[in-house]
C-alpha cells in the first residue's frame, strides 16, 4: 500500500522525482568515490618490491618514556656504517619552514629524505632521474 502510494506521488510529481532520483545518483556516486579513494590511499598497503624488508629505527627518551619516530643524526650514521645485512640505508626526518610568497609568509611543516630514500624503498621513476642521482 505504500508503495503504491509513493509511486503514485512520484508520478503527480515529476520534479521532484527527478529531483530525488539526481540526488540518490549524486549520493551514491559520492560514497563510492569516497570509498575508493579511502581504499587507494588509506587501507591497501603500498605497492613495494619487498615491504617485509622495510625497518624504522625509532629513538626512545629515557627521561619521559615517549618513543619517537626519529633517531638521532648520530645513531643514523651509526647504523649507515655498520656492516648490516641490508641493501640501503635512508633517514627522514619532519621540521619546520617559512614559505613565502610575495609578501605574505607562512609557516608549513616539511619532510626532508636523505640520500639513498628511493632506493631504499626499491622504486625507480618512471621518467627522469631521483632526487640525489648524479645523472650531468
Amino acid at each position: 500500500m505504500n508503495l503504491r502510494h509513493a509511486y503514485r506521488f512520484l508520478l503527480r510529481t515529476p520534479g521532484f522525482a527527478l529531483f530525488a532520483i539526481l540526488e540518490l545518483a549524486l549520493g551514491i556516486g559520492l560514497t563510492t568515490t569516497a570509498f575508493f579513494v579511502v581504499n587507494a590511499v588509506l587501507l591497501r598497503p603500498l605497492d613495494l618490491p619487498a615491504p617485509n624488508q622495510l625497518v624504522e629505527i625509532l629513538s626512545t627518551n629515557k627521561k619521559t618514556g615517549k618513543t619517537h619516530n626519529t633517531a638521532l643524526a648520530s645513531i643514523f650514521a651509526i647504523f649507515a656504517t655498520a656492516p648490516l645485512p641490508s641493501t640501503s640505508m635512508a633517514a627522514y626526518w619532519f621540521d619546520k619552514a617559512t614559505v613565502l610568497v610575495g609578501n605574505h609568509a607562512e609557516q608549513v611543516q616539511m619532510a626532508s629524505v636523505s640520500r639513498g630514500w628511493v632506493e631504499a624503498l626499491g622504486i625507480q621513476p618512471i621518467l627522469g632521474a631521483t632526487l640525489f642521482s648524479n645523472a650531468p
